[in-house]
């Protein structure tokens, strides 16, 4: 796989160091030429705006709306040392029943629908994002996303519906639903800087392993659960399909939406005397449980 390394020194430029003729993109510097059946690992380094997600979104087989399709050149997107910039045009729309949106690049920010529908092997975020928005991945076919370690906030279904495989994440807040319907999504390595997590993953069927890092004041796991350190809180369970029976610590208060989901051979839990609410659809898909 052919390598190219672009330096953008101003925001808006990331299209002119290539052209394309019919089928096939080359890279000026070097003529580099890459296509659909040969796609490369693009490196791109320096401020960003809307202009160059627009462009990057064309290579990577996005376009500005979920229903434009394009060719897509790119297998890896390495953005680990470039930035956004705020400006006022924008990349993409947006529509529903009542209104229309259109998306712009913000500072320190993948702003929603960056990623939207993109399909590639990798992509490697800038190291200084702090903010993930609202379906920023939606749809995408990214099964490797890394994210920088200064995260802070994943917004509500930031990852929604992408087909990311597994996550090592360090973000201080996830949102609701933010890795909701990701069905690929197996493995799940949480840092040690996470702190909350409310309602953050659903419908995860492949869901197989869950860790939290030692250093983690905030979050423990506990008989294959995801707890709070005052163990008072059940987030999540580590589905694994052959689970029969589960026990549930004695401490826990609430047990979390979806914490249990799609427990298919799971036949019986014991609840502690310490429980006091189950949030809704904590128990979605066990269809054999049958005794509590």
């Amino acid at each position: 796989m052919e390598l190219i390394k672009v330096s953008v020194s101003i925001p808006g430029t990331l299209s002119s160091n290539f052209i394309q003729i019919g089928d096939v993109v080359t890279y000026k510097t070097g003529n580099i030429s890459f296509s659909d059946s040969k796609p490369v690992e693009l490196i791109v380094e320096g401020p960003l705006d809307s202009g160059d997600v627009m462009f990057f979104r064309e290579l990577c087989g996005g376009g500005d709306v979920l229903s434009k399709r394009f060719k897509r050149y790119v297998e890896i997107l390495d953005l680990s040392r470039a930035m956004f910039v705020s400006c006022d045009s924008h990349y993409f729309t947006s529509k529903n029943d009542f209104y229309t949106a259109y998306h712009k690049t913000k500072s320190r920010t993948i702003t929603s629908f960056m990623f939207a529908k993109l399909k590639l092997h990798k992509v490697i975020l800038p190291s200084d994002i702090t903010t993930i928005e609202s379906n920023a991945f939606f749809g995408s076919f990214i099964p490797n996303i890394i994210f920088p370690d200064d995260v802070l906030l994943l917004q509500q279904e930031s990852l929604c519906n992408c087909g990311i495989e597994s996550i090592s994440i360090n973000a201080k807040t996830i949102l609701q639903k933010s890795f909701s319907m990701c069905t690929n999504l197996s493995e799940i390595k949480i840092g040690e800087k996470v702190k909350h997590i409310n309602g953050a993953f659903s419908y995860n069927i492949k869901l197989r392993s869950v860790e939290v890092a030692k250093e983690n004041k905030y979050l423990k796991i506990q008989n294959h659960c995801l707890l709070n350190s005052a163990g008072t809180q059940l987030i999540l369970h580590a589905q694994k399909s052959e689970c029969e029976k589960l026990i549930i610590p004695e401490g826990v208060e609430v047990i979390g939406e979806w914490a249990f989901y799609n427990l298919k051979k799971l036949e019986s839990v014991s609840f502690p005397n310490s429980l006091k609410r189950i949030d809704s659809h904590a128990f979605c898909q066990c269809s054999e449980l049958r005794e509590a």
